[in-house]
């Protein structure tokens, strides 16, 4: 088997992410070449050597997994795989750390089956079901009633104590979301460490790996195509729940980048690209060396640079310390091995002209044993070991355990009445020569154009798609942030921040002038580090994002967070003049946390006041919600909050409408939902009151019309503009007037017309041209007449207050409650627990205490009296008697 033959790429985690390595030491020793043994496996197909090199594992689908001594290849157990429905996933066979145990999981989502968590004792051949849901049956279509978890990716903690992988949710037959969850290897309850996404399965679909100390956990996230800049290696802190980004693809035309294992030394992430793998682009080193902290993506070594035969390593390993690196060298094939100090750089080659030394998946490696021996497969029935003598083995145990927490993890930042009938004109649909379609000016002329990661900010006329402007974006510190690219008022200028909250790298506010592409730092502040590595106490910076600009385009108001000696000392209000100069503080926000203002905030169109959304992580927090700054007196207020805290998320701003009287709102978490949320995700509020009320259903009748986040408003805040149909991948776009309540389809059957970011919406410019980005290809045009521009009404006076509508956060308690539609009942108040019943919509149940309140949301004690079943209750799914 040859690289260019094999199957679908994914990811897989060597066995040695569970050995344990100290710091980086320069060895003293050379490698040694020595004789290479081939040997044919009696049965199956070789899948992995185990971490103290004296046993291989094999897989026979649907028969056996065996272990074989490699010294002798005298059996060691096999187990039956007669009571398993589906093939195992090779890439998930992981030996434990301490070369006892295996784990597995089966090939789910490629199969469409069911999979659970095994772990088979090498010795006595005994296989276990740690997550065992009693369900083995296909996952689409699901059945109403069904529940149920797809368990993958299984990863060793470094005691070898614990599994931790992802678990997929069914609830009623329909997808409930993706969560990284561990479970005892001996048995027990499985623990949710943090969730990835409520709507979708399988963003983790492959092994991570924990550091070696048990300080964070590695892994990959799959949003694509959806959200491409989101999807890559991520960490999690098992200590607070906590997610982070740390690194993503350097091209596009290589796919996803995918972690490969951690190094024991803990210092650096091997990750690849397998799915340029797959397409047997292996004509360059598909392989990159990723900092844990930084994020930072260097080369792997090249061992052998005079060679021309090399198309391209693919797969290699470290050594049981971290300080080497194993690698293949050679023709598709026919590989010598090579072995690197990564302190030195010095290459040796350890073995050569082996055929078909390649691992029998693409997620999997070789493994160096920690006793010295190198094992790959050879082909699909054999396997090669040889020994590496005099370097590599320096172990050091671990110095923590791992600690399992059930917080959830920071959601992914996600992302205006009068006469007149509105109709669209022809779609003019335009691929960008280079990058995605942000945002279009407001006056509609122009169109900003970003090639990610880093590369630049273009500005193209919207008419002709001719360029007018280019600005290099590798002068910035970190990535740009997409949701922040705001055009003024005036369309002269683009405000965008950086990804500081993504990266940990600081980042500050920039602006660009659109016509010669000048690009000027507003607020740096000297300091370009690791936000999370400083321990210098004459250090202070703030992380600037989230701009605003004011009605006259003179000033660039945002959010920023300041860091005191190295310490975070809170969030406020800030605004720079848009020409450069002094930033001011209006005022304080928060002296407990950084970043709680991390959306884009918007001023009313006379200046008065600005809106902006505060979301801590604990969405319970009281202060979670849209507040509003008054330029007049420097005070704030909370203005509105969320309708369902628990199931749809905090509420957060998306626009003012030009007239003034009302916001435009929307839950990111619940947009990540989509389309299973079944209700939309957006809201109005009223700029006075802070009062919600629903946005209009302009499809009633179209069973394809579950609640759009795809939304903006005219230019005179009288119209509404949505996106219908979103889920059948062709959109259509209506326009509904906002005081009669009709709507009027103005564009049918746009493909992919999507926002190339949650945060994004729609442009709906002053000459009537509307935008809407095409997927990450280009830009959807279309004109709408006879509506939206007539200037609106004098903008309302009125004071801010603080909303006191009741109901907010939550059902007060009552005797009685009924359920708004089929509702588990589950023996804890935890969506793992058992489901003890269903009930029927409309049925009446009573409770029996005060609500209780934990990571997984609000729950409710109660009691059925037909079934006389007790248990607990999503409040979400309960509403008060009439």
């Amino acid at each position: 088997m040859n690289a260019r033959s094999l199957g679908v790429a994914l990811l897989t985690v060597l066995m040695l992410t569970g050995m344990q390595g100290a710091g980086l030491v320069s060895g003293q020793a050379t490698p040694t070449e020595e004789t290479v043994d081939a040997v044919e496996l009696p049965t199956g197909r070789p899948v992995s050597m185990s971490p103290d090199g004296t046993m291989v594992v094999s897989v026979e689908q649907r028969e056996q997994i065996c272990v074989y001594q490699v010294e002798s290849m005298a059996e060691v157990s096999c187990a039956s795989l007669d009571a398993i429905p589906v093939p195992i996933a090779l890439r998930d066979v992981s030996w434990s750390p301490d070369s006892s145990r295996i784990v597995f999981a089966l090939d789910a989502f490629r199969l469409m089956r069911d999979s659970d968590i095994w772990v088979m004792d090498v010795q006595s051949a005994q296989l276990t079901n740690l997550t065992e849901d009693n369900f083995d049956e296909s996952l689409f279509p699901g059945d109403e009633g069904t529940n149920f978890f797809v368990d993958v990716a299984p990863a060793w903690t470094p005691d070898g104590q614990e599994i931790t992988f992802s678990r997929s949710y069914w609830i009623d037959g329909q997808i409930a979301g993706n969560v990284i969850a561990q479970v005892p290897a001996a048995g027990g309850d499985a623990a949710t460490l943090a969730r990835l996404d409520p709507g979708r399965p399988g963003i983790m679909y492959v092994p991570g790996a924990w550091a070696p100390d048990g300080s964070a956990f590695y892994f990959t996230a799959d949003y694509l195509p959806v959200d491409p800049l989101q999807s890559g290696i991520w960490a999690l802190d098992p200590a607070t729940g906590n997610t982070r980004q740390i690194a993503h693809t350097e091209d596009p035309e290589l796919g996803l980048l995918m972690l490969r294992m951690v190094s024991p030394a803990g210092d650096r992430l091997l990750a690849y690209y397998p799915h340029a793998v797959d397409r047997g682009l292996v004509s360059e080193p598909l392989q990159r060396f990723v900092d844990p902290h930084t994020g930072e993506i260097s080369p792997i070594p090249n061992p052998g640079p005079e060679s021309e035969s090399y198309e391209g390593s693919w797969f290699s390993t470290f050594s049981p310390d971290g300080q080497y690196l194993l690698q293949p060298w050679g023709p598709d094939g026919l590989f010598d091995f090579w072995v690197t100090n990564l302190e030195t750089g010095e290459s040796t080659q350890v073995a050569t002209g082996l055929q078909s030394a390649t691992p029998v998946d693409h997620w999997l490696s070789p493994v160096w044993g920690s006793n010295g021996l190198a094992g790959v497969a050879h082909d699909v029935t054999g396997f090669y070991s040889f020994p590496i003598e005099g370097l590599g083995l320096d172990l050091v145990p671990p110095t923590s355990e791992v600690v399992a927490t059930e917080t959830p993890a920071i959601p992914s930042p996600v992302p205006d009445s009068s006469t007149g009938t509105p109709a669209g004109g022809p779609v003019r649909s335009v691929e960008t020569p280079d990058g995605r379609a942000v945002a279009m000016s407001p006056d509609g002329t122009y169109l900003a154009v970003v090639v990610p990661p880093q590369g630049s900010l273009c500005i193209y006329a919207v008419e002709t798609m001719a360029e007018v402007s280019c600005a290099d974006l590798s002068v910035l510190n970190t990535m740009l942030r997409i949701e922040d690219v705001v055009w003024s008022p005036d369309s002269t200028m683009i405000a965008f921040s950086e990804q500081a909250f993504i990266t940990f790298e600081d980042g500050d506010l920039w602006v660009m002038d659109a016509t010669t592409g000048t690009l000027t730092n507003l607020t740096d502040d000297g300091f370009d580090g690791n936000l999370l590595s400083q321990d210098d106490e004459d250090i202070t910076f703030w992380i600037d994002v989230a701009p605003a600009w004011t009605p006259d385009s003179q000033f660039i108001t945002f959010s920023r967070s300041e860091f005191e000696n190295s310490q975070h000392v809170g969030n406020v209000v800030a605004q720079v003049p848009a020409a450069g100069g002094a930033v001011e503080t209006l005022a304080e926000i928060t002296d407990e946390a950084p970043g709680v203002w991390y959306y884009r905030g918007e001023w009313s169109p006379d200046g008065t006041r600005l809106y902006y959304s505060v979301t801590y992580q604990d969405p319970e927090n009281p202060d979670n919600g849209i507040w509003v700054y008054d330029a007049g007196t420097g005070t704030t207020a909370l203005l509105a909050v969320s309708a369902d805290p628990e199931e749809l998320g905090p509420l957060v701003l998306s626009q003012v409408s030009s007239d003034g009287t009302r916001l435009l709102a929307w839950y990111p978490v619940a947009v990540q939902a989509y389309p299973y949320l079944g209700r939309s995700p957006l809201t109005f509020v009223d700029a006075a009151t802070g009062e919600l009320s629903a946005v209009p259903d302009p499809a009633p009748e179209s069973e394809l019309f579950e609640g759009t986040w795809i939304a903006t408003l005219s230019p005179d805040g009288q119209y509404l503009l949505q996106a219908v149909g979103l889920d059948a991948g062709a959109t259509d776009f209506w326009v509904t007037n906002l005081a009669t309540g009709e709507s009027t389809q103005v564009a049918s059957d746009l493909e992919d017309a999507v926002p190339v970011y949650y945060g994004l919406t729609p442009v709906w410019g002053t000459n009537g041209t509307v935008f809407v980005s095409w997927n990450v290809i280009g830009a959807h045009f279309f004109p709408i007449e006879g509506a939206g521009l007539s200037g609106g009404a004098t903008p309302a006076e009125s004071t801010p207050e603080t909303s006191s509508a009741s109901g907010l956060t939550g059902l007060s308690t009552e005797s009685e409650m009924v359920t708004n539609g089929i509702t588990p009942v589950f023996a804890m108040p935890d969506p793992e627990a058992t489901v003890v019943t269903f009930l029927p919509p409309g049925h009446t149940v009573h409770l029996l205490a005060d609500p209780v309140t934990n990571a997984a949301g609000m729950w409710y004690p109660m009691y059925d009296p037909d079934s006389q079943v007790i248990g607990y209750i999503q409040a979400s799914r309960l509403e008060p008697t009439e």
